[in-house]
């Protein structure tokens, strides 16, 4: 599967191209750290990890991307994460990236590509995905609930993002966040939502970055559509409207809301002690169950071995974290834990309860905090 802007992280071929295009439709780097809602995007799709822009909007649990950065050969990506705000001469690492919890896309996307090929008008029309989180990303950028129009009009535009070679960007280095400049041209309806603008180019890499539309009235920006395709004179562009708007709505949805427990009073356990000390976690309000659950927890220690923890439902579930294994690595910490499969459909309202011993004489343990994230059904 090719794509213009569907780079293989990596993989740089900039043997044989032509010179940069000329001022105006060249990629520069944005003066200064950053738009901050535009990020990196990589996925792991077919065998490969691939790397493209994605965006922030509507709400802090959504972001914005192509569908191509996350299907490849008949399989949609299993692994992806984002790095808001990147910007640097190396690739992030996958590990300082937020992985969202899920994405959406258009059926009529697969069915495109099979029907008509990875690079035709007919999936790109549809070349537009959803990630939704059960917490924000950061700050989301406002949008134009229909992009056409103004993706037509002559207000002033611009395409931000993290194209992959440095002869479009004019800087050496893969990961800096680019801008174009603002331009006037109007797009042009391709089929559907998907649009073209001539004498702008990009780059690879910059798949699902935002394509901003400039408010006459206010002076200020929104998102207008996601980059989906181009070459060094075109850029190819979805536009938003009712379609995306409704996944944005089912996306939501699926995030569900983020119910977050926290306690952050330390206190030092009782060495080799017979009883459990109570770190409560109370919650009221609700009547939903649980359908998904993370803790995170810290414990300061020279010592964990010493530890027996287990996390206690407001019904008396309980899950076991530490049974006093041995060892000595210093400190115990979880962070976001998934303890789903224990605790869904749990009455999620009442006093949820981490509870922890110091089983062994000679080392001292000092809870630090925990807290619960719960997701409702």
């Amino acid at each position: 599967m090719k794509h213009p802007f569907f780079t293989l992280v990596g993989v740089l071929l900039l043997s044989g191209l032509p010179s940069p295009v000329a001022l105006g439709q060249v990629y520069y780097p944005i003066p200064g750290l950053v738009d901050e809602s535009t990020g990196f995007m990589d996925s792991y799709v077919a065998g490969g990890w691939y790397r493209g822009s994605a965006v922030i909007a509507r709400d802090s649990k959504l972001i914005y991307s192509c569908a191509h950065l996350f299907y490849n050969s008949g399989k949609w990506a299993t692994n992806y994460s984002f790095h808001r705000a990147y910007d640097g001469k190396d690739y992030p690492r996958r590990r300082d990236g937020v992985s969202p919890r899920g994405l959406l896309n258009f059926t009529s996307y697969s069915s495109g590509v099979k029907a008509h090929g990875s690079s035709s008008k007919q999936a790109f029309a549809s070349d537009f995905t959803i990630l939704y989180g059960n917490s924000g990303f950061g700050p989301a950028v406002g949008w134009w609930p229909l992009g056409s129009p103004v993706l037509r009009s002559a207000s002033l535009k611009r395409v931000v993002g993290y194209p992959a070679r440095s002869d479009y960007t004019g800087k050496s280095g893969r990961s800096y966040q680019h801008a174009t400049d603002w331009f006037d041209y109007a797009a042009r309806r391709v089929s559907g939502a998907y649009h073209g603008f001539d004498n702008v180019s990009t780059g690879p890499g910059n798949s699902g970055g935002p394509v901003f539309v400039q408010d006459e009235a206010t002076g200020l920006d929104y998102l207008a559509g996601i980059l989906v395709s181009g070459s060094r004179k075109s850029a190819g562009v979805v536009a938003l409207d009712a379609s995306t708007d409704a996944m944005a709505d089912s996306a939501l949805a699926e995030a569900g809301p983020a119910v977050a427990l926290s306690n952050s009073a330390p206190f030092e356990l009782a060495d080799a002690s017979r009883s459990f000390a109570s770190v409560p976690l109370e919650f009221s309000g609700s009547s939903g169950s649980v359908k998904q659950l993370k803790l995170s927890l810290s414990v300061k220690t020279g010592r964990p071995g010493d530890l027996e923890i287990y996390l206690k439902s407001p019904g008396g579930r309980m899950r076991w974290i530490s049974r006093h294994p041995g060892g000595t690595a210093a400190d115990l910490t979880l962070v976001a834990a998934d303890y789903s499969d224990t605790f869904r459909g749990c009455a999620e309202a009442g006093t949820w309860e981490v509870r922890l011993r110091d089983v062994v004489a000679g080392v001292t343990a000092t809870f630090e905090s925990c807290s619960l994230e719960i997701i409702t059904q």
